[in-house]
């Protein structure tokens, strides 16, 4: 019930919230529609694992208060000083028909909608940095360090290419969730490594699928392929699944696990 509870206070507080809370100091408007920022329930980053060639993303997750309001893409501002960075989810608001009225909305039109964004920050140099963002109750920050690459190639680990993953949304906590991830193996001599160990590090689960190359002949085939990883079980809470890819890139997927109601 803990984190259904956590849950219902994030909704109470969108419900709560008056529109001019969301807007920029510079807010875009016309007759039409405005641009206007939202809190975040988080943002997912993994605290280690970056490497200078890699191409570096933070996952956003959050609501609009309501259906009046589309998702537009996060604005990413980099400090002078370069070691923070400041995150901000934007959304576009509706002023016209039947959201020219926003307290005469019909119920289904009230109902905060869930959301899932990436923000791009790119290639960082090795350092360590904090990501800011506008939480539910106020300015929140995650943590990360970038690495120097040992290697002079786009990935220190020779990574599967993997295109798609899936988690359940919702699981109950303490069960063990299994995801399945799917993807390409690029030529006849690659094989995957095996199955890749989940390493979780507080609410961020990372998977470092990796292949191993054969000797001889090779011919430059896409050969599928299917595996499913046991993630173990879970306490309650939001998480991000982050799956590292071939070519300095990453697959993610945010998901909850709750305790089931007595």
């Amino acid at each position: 019930m803990k984190l259904q509870n956590k849950l219902n206070t994030t909704l109470a507080l969108l419900s709560l919230t008056s529109v001019s809370a969301f807007s920029l100091n510079q807010v875009h408007k016309n007759s039409r529609f405005e641009t206007v920022t939202v809190p975040l329930v988080k943002a997912f980053i993994p605290r280690v694992g970056f490497d200078d060639n890699d191409n570096i993303q933070v996952v956003l997750n959050g609501y609009l208060p309501n259906r009046c309001f589309t998702v537009a893409e996060p604005a990413v501002i980099r400090t002078p000083n370069g070691d923070s960075i400041q995150v901000k989810q934007l959304a576009t608001k509706q002023k016209e028909g039947i959201c020219a009225n926003q307290a005469a909305l019909p119920p289904d039109m009230k109902v905060p909608v869930p959301f899932t964004t990436i923000a791009s920050i790119g290639q960082l140099n090795p350092g360590q940095y904090n990501v800011q963002f506008d939480g539910m109750t106020g300015i929140s920050a995650r943590h990360f360090v970038v690495a120097r690459a040992s290697l002079p190639s786009v990935d220190n680990m020779n990574y599967a290419l993997v295109n798609n993953i899936f988690v359940p949304e919702q699981s109950k906590a303490g069960e063990p969730v299994v995801a399945i991830l799917s993807g390409h193996l690029n030529s006849s001599c690659t094989k995957l490594a095996g199955i890749p160990v989940p390493r979780k590090v507080d609410d961020v689960i990372v998977l470092l699928p990796q292949v191993k190359v054969s000797g001889g002949y090779c011919l430059q085939v896409l050969t599928p392929f299917t595996i499913k990883v046991n993630l173990g079980a879970l306490s309650a809470d939001r998480y991000l699944l982050h799956v590292r890819s071939m070519s300095g890139v990453s697959v993610n997927q945010v998901f909850q696990t709750i305790n089931p109601q007595r």
